[in-house]
């Protein structure tokens, strides 16, 4: 989108001698009544006699704007369109134009040309580059090249008609001689068709039509079927007025304080209502487009709303929302019908713009590095035409894209560097204080809020998505008891829905997670930020850690990592399968810590040849005996250094476990207040253990994190 035009019309002209001559040529059918023997004039004489009124104005708009991008002057258009083997392409991206242009193009413009010099042969156009370029092939079926230019086909001239340049097959872009691209409607076209309709001389003059006309990138927005619409409406000021109230209609209205609605953002709101707040300046010509931030990367958990971000960061920038996905693409069939859903979906972004384009699942395009297999090239093919579409949209103003994956290690590289994603922001799973807030915004205002709190606890671990459905159950719930909904049909419906745990796995998870924020704490990896369980699982999350570690910090790392399962020895008397299981276990990420430090960091007492670390070299790594028993002492030595530290601080592990059995999260300033006590809480442990008397058995427990 460009930023907003002067009001003032230029004096250039309009139409040009090409357009009156084509725009004659395309007027055969004969209306006028001079002929007829007994004619006699009445209303509207002037008007029928003299106008061009046998050609729709779809045909009009498209001529015109062909003469617009096509040289003016006849003899030079013959020179290139009708040179021999010549292969011009013209991109029609309009749509509703698009059916109509061949006719404009054959009949209209190179008709003049023709009639002119009438030597020229008739040109071949065509209004589809695959069927043209299949035509070439199935011409040299004998011949070991696939993408011969058509000069070595035929000597006919020819045009082809393409909605988007980036769908035709390189054996037709290649050898192209010409490229032209209609341009968009604008206000001058609009005054042509005025003057058409009305009967009024194209070369008159209607200051007062033009000076109020909304600017051509708010009219680019309109469908053309209202803009001619408006084109019948009987005076200019009446014209002027319907396309204002159109593209009035069309704006997206800024929603001031939509971000609001997304809970649980943290530091990031901040930097999404900066970005919202760049963009309504950018509108409004304050801000020049290369000082915004153009590309925005979500990742996190399934179901921790980014879509409903993104869509919530579009309404706040009263901005063009266009959601696409890889599985979105990829449904429409093969390669190339991915590749133009892809094209179509950035072609909406910018056509529309300004406007936020939603890209989800990113993470499922792959990597070209990893690509293997029959489905490698696929995979480079699809990725590389992604990296040239962000490239492409990242040169026009005005369109901010929104990428969202659950695994943002799983992306290319190229994909997620500066300048295609400049910021990156991790939607976490919702704390119990924004489980409320979630919970809140999907009651009634009446509702009751008390039970919230404890309702909360017991969803920690759950996702927005999670709640959200849970409160359709419980609506549900109350349809089906011909009641009105209450906070107790959402108590009956999570009592019956969400995975609990018994006494002893609540206390073993607690007992787990006190465990890793103590020995983090102690080792130097500083004040955990939040620490939580529940049946889905635990974890404690540290601030991050320097990006260049020495030896010291990566075995302090480890001691971290294995330290909940110390935890569970020292104080428990034996450890449980939590710690270990899935690539995301403690016991994975140590032993991959354990491994790294040995090879590809250096470090270890394997020499420096360096060897890569990845799921897929962790089992041949670990196969060589001298690697393993390495790797295992490290392991060791870091579960005796976490056990240590444990048996020396148990009255704070203890004290914290409790307080996560009462509370199921601990946020930073609670953390703190427990570590600074330094000392046996007799109080918070006689609660906890009340507390787990009044639990119920349960399903078990999840993996502990």
């Amino acid at each position: 989108m460009s930023q907003p035009q002067n009001n003032h019309h230029h004096a250039e002209p309009l139409v040009t001698d090409l357009f009156l001559q084509a725009l004659k040529k395309l007027d055969s059918q004969d209306l006028r009544t001079l002929s007829a023997p007994k004619a006699e004039m009445g209303p509207h004489f002037a008007n029928w006699s003299t106008g061009t009124h046998s050609i729709d104005l779809p045909e009009i708009s498209v001529l015109y704007r062909l003469c617009m991008s096509l040289p003016s002057d006849p003899e030079d258009l013959a020179r290139i369109v009708f040179k021999p083997a010549a292969l011009t392409i013209i991109e029609v991206s309009n749509a509703e134009l698009f059916d109509y242009c061949a006719n404009a193009l054959e009949r209209g413009v190179l008709a003049v040309v023709r009639s002119r010099y009438d030597y020229l042969p008739e040109v071949r156009v065509s209004t589809d580059g695959h069927s043209f370029a299949n035509s070439l092939s199935s011409r040299f079926k004998k011949s070991k090249s696939e993408d011969l230019p058509a000069s070595l086909v035929s000597q006919t001239p020819t045009v082809i008609l393409v909605p988007d340049q980036q769908d035709l097959p390189d054996a037709v872009a290649r050898p192209a001689s010409a490229t032209f691209t209609l341009p968009p409607l604008s206000r001058d076209e609009i005054d042509v068709l005025y003057r058409v309709v009305h009967g009024i001389s194209l070369q008159a003059v209607l200051p007062d039509l033009l000076a109020d006309l909304p600017h051509n990138d708010s009219l680019q927005q309109l469908p053309l079927e209202g803009v001619y619409g408006a084109i019948r409406r009987p005076t200019a000021s009446d014209v002027s007025e319907a396309l204002r109230a159109a593209v009035h209609s069309k704006q997206v209205k800024e929603v001031q304080g939509a971000l609001d609605q997304v809970i649980g953002l943290g530091p990031a709101r901040q930097q999404l209502e900066q970005i919202a707040e760049d963009l309504v300046s950018w509108k409004s010509g304050n801000l020049a487009w290369e000082d915004m931030t153009r590309g925005v990367l979500f990742y996190g958990q399934p179901g921790t709303g980014k879509t409903f971000c993104a869509q919530k960061l579009s309404e706040q920038c009263g901005a063009h929302f266009v959601s696409a996905s890889y599985a979105e693409w990829q449904r429409h069939g093969h390669l190339g019908d991915l590749l133009a859903a892809m094209t179509k979906s950035f072609k909406e972004a910018r056509d529309r713009a300004p406007s936020v384009l939603f890209l989800d699942e990113i993470d499922a395009f792959g990597d070209r590095k990893t690509a293997a297999g029959d489905n490698a090239g696929y995979t480079r093919s699809v990725i590389n035409a992604l990296l040239e579409q962000l490239d492409g949209v990242g040169k026009h103003e005005g369109v901010l894209v929104v990428g969202a994956c659950n695994f943002p290690e799983l992306l290319d590289d190229a994909l997620v560097r500066a300048g295609r994603f400049d910021l990156k922001i991790n939607l976490p799973m919702p704390g119990k204080n924004a489980l409320v807030e979630l919970l809140k915004l999907h009651l009634d205002a009446n509702a009751d809020e008390g039970p919230l709190p404890s309702l909360a606890q017991r969803l920690i671990g759950s996702s927005g998505a999670d709640v959200a459905a849970l409160v359709r159950q419980a609506r549900s719930l109350a349809r089906q008891k011909k009641r009105a909904f209450s906070i107790g049909d959402l108590q009956n419906v999570v009592a019956a829905s969400v995975t609990t745990m018994s006494d002893a796995d609540l206390w073993r998870g607690a007992v787990h997670e006190a465990g890793h924020a103590v020995v983090g704490n102690t080792l130097g990896k500083g004040l955990p930020l939040s620490a939580r369980i529940s049946a889905y699982g635990g974890e404690v999350i540290f601030k991050n850690s320097s990006p260049l570690p020495g030896l010291d910090e990566l075995v302090n790392e480890l001691s971290t990592l294995l330290a909940g399962r110390a935890s569970e020895e020292v104080l428990l008397g034996t450890a449980c399968s939590g710690s270990g299981g899935t690539e995301e276990s403690d016991l994975a990420k140590a032993t991959k810590m354990a491994l790294y430090i040995e090879t590809a960091f250096g470090l270890g007492s394997s020499g420096l040849t360096w060897r890569p670390v990845s799921g897929e070299s962790v089992t041949s790594l670990l196969g060589n005996k001298e690697m393993s028993q390495r790797v295992e002492a490290r392991l060791q030595e870091a579960l005796g250094s976490a056990k240590a530290i444990i048996a020396e601080q148990q009255t704070l592990v203890e004290t914290m476990a409790s307080q996560l059995v009462l509370q199921r999260e601990l946020s930073s300033g609670e953390i703190s207040e427990v570590l600074n006590a330094g000392k046996h809480d007799p109080a918070a442990i006689n609660d906890a253990e009340a507390m787990l008397k009044q639990d119920a058995p349960t399903q078990g427990s999840k993996a502990l994190v």
